[in-house]
């Protein structure tokens, strides 16, 4: 009887570590320090963004572009457009949501640049993707990295100057196949002034945010999360089985 109680106890313990484990903060409120963080302020760019489904190519795209370039316009980013064509693997995925000849449809990435004090460091990026499947307004995937990088730009208007210049990185056609990230770091020259990228993807809607991919010979990058983050979360095992599954991220 004694092993059955410790048995439950157990898995009491477990069920309630796995709760607080995984249960995310409180968000800050909208009313904090303009240089904070606040997801509260974050979500109001996720009311706007995922009204309707966004592919790449649509009318609802080209809205939340000028949405995302205004934004970060109004935080002091200097702002360019990105335009690429589509491989025929992207154009056929997108014409299959969208039933229409896309072929002739450009990717449009959409990146801000505010310089740092000190031009000789190597750029940082944040990056995240601002187009959807045809079929979902994307507020999970991947509104919610967009509207964090935009909240971040925010605060970091309203905080003191950086030494390190800050790139965002919004990239197009993520869902029909990485296509604006391949065309960014492959075709603009600003690709060669970045040392460091943090990519924000979805892997679910909701729950904690956890680190689930990282590039290789990760130690100090995962240093580096560890000190800036309350409580992080990951693990080497999510990158192992990432590595397997059929999809990709534009970290790849």
């Amino acid at each position: 009887m004694r092993n059955w109680f410790m048995v439950v106890v157990a898995l009491i313990g477990g069920l309630v570590l796995a709760v607080l484990g995984t249960t995310p903060q409180p968000p800050v409120g909208g009313n904090a320090d303009p240089a904070q963080f606040s997801a509260t302020r974050a979500m109001e760019h996720v009311r706007i963004i995922a009204q309707a489904p966004h592919p790449t190519g649509s009318q609802e795209n080209a809205q939340v572009r000028g949405y995302i370039a205004a934004r970060m316009q109004a935080h002091g980013f200097t702002v360019t457009e990105q335009r690429a064509p589509l491989d025929a693997y992207s154009s056929k995925r997108l014409g299959n949501w969208t039933g229409k000849d896309e072929t002739a449809t450009p990717l449009v990435n959409v990146i801000g640049y505010k310089a740092g004090t000190d031009s000789s460091l190597p750029a940082v990026a944040l990056m995240a993707h601002h187009d959807t499947v045809g079929g979902s307004p994307g507020a999970a995937d991947d509104t919610a990295g967009v509207a964090a990088i935009l909240e971040t730009a925010r605060a970091i208007g309203a905080g003191p100057p950086l030494r390190r210049g800050v790139f965002l990185i919004m990239t197009d056609a993520e869902e029909a196949g990485l296509t604006g990230a391949r065309a960014f770091f492959s075709t603009n020259p600003a690709a060669d002034r970045i040392g460091a990228i943090i990519n924000l993807e979805a892997r679910g809607g909701g729950g904690r945010t956890t680190l689930f991919q990282t590039s290789p010979a990760n130690g100090e990058a995962i240093e580096r999360y560890a000190e800036a983050v309350d409580r992080p979360g990951g693990s080497s095992l999510a990158t192992f089985v990432y590595e397997v599954l059929p999809n990709d991220t534009d970290l790849t």
